[in-house]
């Protein structure tokens, strides 16, 4: 009966220890240029950027920008957003620079140190960069 017990136990440590051990996947800035009118931001992803019920944002200071594509290779995934460079152009230096998938950000009107815990908090749907 113990070693039945036993077996049982361990092959509920086995089935759970992916979600137990799985890593908050980490997003960084890995392009930004500019094609014409428009600028292509680019973040990429050592995990797939989840594709589901939602939309990602990416929020640079006040302004948020939803208009994207995603595109997925072998050892990584790629998220580009398309921001028209007028827009680009009246964005101010040193504005903080944010990801969410979906609004959890309320108004835009974080400061930067209340975005950062948010993202500590949320670290599946909100990425600081």
């Amino acid at each position: 009966m113990k070693n039945i017990l036993s077996s049982f136990l361990f092959l509920i440590v086995l089935l759970l220890s992916p979600q137990l051990f799985a890593q908050n996947p980490t997003v960084e800035i890995a392009e930004v240029i500019q094609k014409g009118e428009t600028i292509e931001f680019s973040l990429s992803s050592t995990t797939q950027f989840y594709v589901g019920g939602n939309i990602y944002i990416l929020h640079i200071g006040k302004t948020e920008f939803k208009l994207s594509k995603q595109s997925d290779e072998e050892d990584k995934s790629t998220l580009t957003f398309f921001i028209p460079l007028n827009d680009f152009n009246n964005l101010k230096n040193k504005d903080a620079i944010w990801l969410t998938y979906g609004n959890i950000v309320k108004n835009n009107s974080g400061t930067k140190e209340e975005i950062e815990n948010i993202c500590k908090e949320c670290p599946r749907t909100c990425w600081c960069l």
